[in-house]
């Protein structure tokens, strides 16, 4: 489960950077609809397995976006 997570990790920093940056297709604005910015909204309201919908989320605004 801990190699899971530092893999969603890694992702998001590497989706953040590439976004940030322009490397990719996505717009700049894209970056909002990352795992970090979104648990750290999720996080203060304690619900159980907020990384997985802050995960969830992200995929499915990346979905749209697409």
């Amino acid at each position: 489960m801990i190699i899971c997570y530092a893999g969603l990790l890694l992702f998001s920093a590497a989706f953040f950077s590439a976004a940030v940056t322009g490397t990719t297709s996505l717009p700049r604005w894209a970056c909002v609809f990352n795992t970090l910015p979104l648990f750290v909204l999720i996080s203060p309201l304690k619900f159980a397995g907020s990384g997985n919908i802050a995960n969830g989320l992200m995929f499915l605004a990346l979905f749209f976006i697409m």
